[in-house]
């Protein structure tokens, strides 16, 4: 059974600190687009949702068991990933998706810039395997800083919307990219680079949110983008 990588004390509360203002994120998205009692309910939902990542690491309920298919993060993450994408398709998608401005759509995703220094740093302490972070082939820190690029550009003045929907395509992209190097790098049949360290830190609080949080805030955003695009293009 595979133990927890040791993480100093500094990577571990920078890390915290991008979760937490990414969780804070959605409800201030919900209160600008639905109003006060809408950001209420969402503030909810996160916090319930932060709670039972953390208790799924602290009770080891990820952790790989040998010879059980679908893997034990299979049977969360997958339905995680159905629920998000149907959040991001609903009503309720399209609400949020208009009633935004298209800039903080753009500036959600810069948060994963320091994400992806973390994740170095995570690497570098030998916690991450070096494959999933910019050492490798995770290309997903460019995705954090042309977001911050494009969202302070988009404050100022209209982007063109083929630019906004290449960004959009390029990021998710990369977003596919690092999940699947990061499904490689686990145990399991599919694990590849034998000589590297395994992925292992996301079964433990609180690296449980990297994929259950922060992987579905960036995709989320990025269906969002898309269906915010649309509707300027379709008249309502």
């Amino acid at each position: 059974m595979p133990t927890q990588p040791p993480v100093t004390t500094a990577t571990c509360t920078a890390f915290c600190l991008i979760v937490a203002v990414v969780a804070a994120i959605w409800p201030v998205l919900t209160w600008r687009a639905l109003g006060p009692r809408a950001a209420r309910i969402a503030t909810l939902v996160v916090a319930v949702w932060l709670a039972v990542c953390w208790w799924l690491g602290v009770e080891r309920t990820l952790l790989p068991v040998d010879g059980r298919m679908p893997p034990p993060f299979a049977k969360v993450i997958v339905p995680t990933t159905l629920a998000v994408l149907t959040l991001g398709l609903s009503p309720l998608g399209r609400r949020l998706a208009t009633g935004v401005p298209l800039a903080w759509l753009l500036l959600i995703q810069s948060f994963r810039l320091p994400l992806e220094l973390v994740m170095a740093q995570l690497a570098a302490e030998g916690a991450l395997p070096p494959q999933m972070t910019l050492h490798g082939w995770n290309f997903d820190i460019l995705s954090g800083v042309l977001g911050l690029l494009l969202g302070l550009w988009a404050l100022r003045r209209p982007l063109p919307s083929w630019l906004v929907a290449a960004y959009n395509a390029m990021g998710l992209g990369f977003l596919i990219t690092v999940v699947s190097i990061a499904v490689r790098s686990a145990p399991g049949p599919l694990a590849a680079w034998p000589d590297l360290p395994r992925n292992t830190l996301v079964f433990y609080e609180p690296y449980t949110t990297l994929p259950l949080v922060l992987v579905m805030s960036a995709l989320l955003g990025h269906v969002l983008l898309a269906r915010a695009l649309r509707a300027e293009r379709v008249p309502s």
